[in-house]
């Protein structure tokens, strides 16, 4: 295994604060999950909400658009 594999099994996140990693290592075992586990799927969720926002954003300013063209085409 190359040493880029390695760093790429380990990840390590500095500066989260004491209770916050209190708080999943307690909500990962009471989920019966690993820390690993659950940190994926919190991370997860976290992108595809992001992505999300991003798409009703956008939809938004369509659709101001589109209000914006209707209104100038009745006056």
């Amino acid at each position: 295994m190359t040493n880029e594999q390695k760093s790429e099994m380990v990840w390590a996140v500095r500066g989260i604060p004491d209770d916050v990693r209190r708080a999943v290592v307690e909500r990962a075992k009471t989920e019966g999950r690993t820390v690993g586990a659950w940190v994926t799927e919190a991370l997860r969720n976290a992108l595809e909400s992001n992505a999300l926002d991003a798409q009703i954003a956008d939809l938004r300013r369509r659709v101001e658009l589109l209000e914006g063209l209707r209104l100038r085409g009745e006056s």
